[in-house]
This record gives C-alpha cells, sequence and structure tokens, in this order.
C-alpha cells in the first residue's frame, strides 16, 4: 500500500502546526520556530530553527552574540568566537535588530559580517 503524504501545515486546538522535513515532527507554523522562506509554498522553510542549528554546527564556528561570558566547550576543533558586548549594549541591539530584519539568528548575522567583511578585505588587497 502506498504511504500517505504527511500534510505540511494543520489545524490545531493551538493554532497551526507545520511538519519539519529534518526531525520528522509537527512544530507551531510560526517565524519564532521556521525561518522565512517566500519560494516555499508556506513561507516557511522546510526544517524547523533547531534543525537547521544542528545542521549547521559542524559546518560553522560558533559565534556567541549575548552581554554575558558564555562557557563555552571547543568540540572537534572548532573555532570558537566569543564577542563580549558589555561595554557595547547598542551594538549588541543593532546585530540583533539586523539578524531580524535579514531573518537570520543574530549568530548567523553576526558570522555574516565577519564573512562580508573578510571578501571585502580579500578583493582590497587584490586590487
Amino acid at each position: 500500500m502506498p504511504q500517505q503524504k504527511r500534510r505540511m501545515i494543520i489545524l490545531t486546538e493551538n493554532g497551526k502546526k507545520k511538519w519539519c522535513a529534518k526531525c520528522q515532527d509537527y512544530h507551531p507554523a510560526d517565524l519564532s520556530t521556521f525561518y522565512q522562506d517566500l519560494r516555499s509554498k508556506t513561507g516557511l522553510s522546510s526544517w524547523c530553527r533547531k534543525s537547521q542549528v544542528k545542521g549547521t554546527q559542524s559546518k560553522e564556528p560558533d559565534v556567541v552574540t549575548s552581554t554575558e561570558t558564555p562557557q563555552v566547550e571547543i568540540q572537534d576543533k572548532a573555532a570558537v568566537l566569543e564577542l563580549d558586548f558589555s561595554e557595547y549594549t547598542c551594538l549588541h541591539e543593532w546585530l540583533v535588530n539586523e539578524a531580524w530584519a535579514n531573518v537570520r539568528t543574530p549568530t548567523e548575522q553576526a558570522m555574516w559580517l565577519i564573512m562580508s567583511g573578510k571578501k571585502e578585505k580579500e578583493q582590497h588587497e587584490i586590487r
């Protein structure tokens, strides 16, 4: 017997729920649980935020964007960048606001800024 296709979004008594293709479970269908993806039919990514973070942890170094000094363990030679915003709280607020404006987490936004600065520096050195 053919397997029944799972519905991407269902309506429950607690509101809309969306299927995560990675963790194989339903989660609230909102931007706090899924990233925005305007190319999809639902307007939300197919993987929930937790699954996407788990999927990228081994690919990217960790970036900490809090005002507290975190306890960070280095695993598998991953680079760790610690950002201390205690003296620059307005910079932290700007980073968080830019992250939400660009549909990124603050960690992803910090990495994007670092990588774009690195690319700009490399292009400048070539000239």
